[in-house]
């Protein structure tokens, strides 16, 4: 039995600390909300570093790209103030709105990919009526 109390000692603090990296992450994915709605067009900092989940979701929340926040909620009274957090934070992220603009560096590629593939169709020609002429 006291070895099992160990293991259940461990179990739970290993939930502990994985639900305290959650939390933390959550948070920081917050800030970043927060500070995306605070955010005027000359200067601002979105800490996007804070987190590994928020350096994933740099360019989902900051971007150039369409988000869908899916948030879950418990109909149980026990759980009412998760529940009031979990739709203020769906409020803030709702009333992020970003501008986006175009990527030049993708047109300037496009334009020289499409020259490229013009080249390759006039070779191609010119190996064809040089092959013509060779039979």
């Amino acid at each position: 039995t006291v070895r099992r109390k160990e293991v259940e000692l461990i179990t739970s603090n290993n939930k502990i600390k994985e639900f305290t990296s959650i939390n933390k992450s959550l948070s920081a994915l917050g800030n970043c909300i927060s500070a995306l709605l605070k955010t005027n067009k000359t200067h601002s900092h979105i800490p996007y570093r804070d987190s590994k989940l928020t350096r994933l979701l740099q360019d989902s929340i900051g971007g150039n790209t369409k988000t869908l926040f899916i948030v879950t909620l418990s109909p149980s009274n026990k759980y009412i103030h998760e529940t009031i957090s979990t739709l203020q934070f769906a409020d803030r992220a709702m009333k992020v709105r970003i501008q986006p603009t175009i990527n030049n560096e993708y047109e300037k590629e496009k334009k020289l990919i499409d020259k490229y593939q013009d080249d390759i169709t006039k070779l191609k020609d010119i190996i064809m009526i040089l092959l013509s002429n060779i039979s």
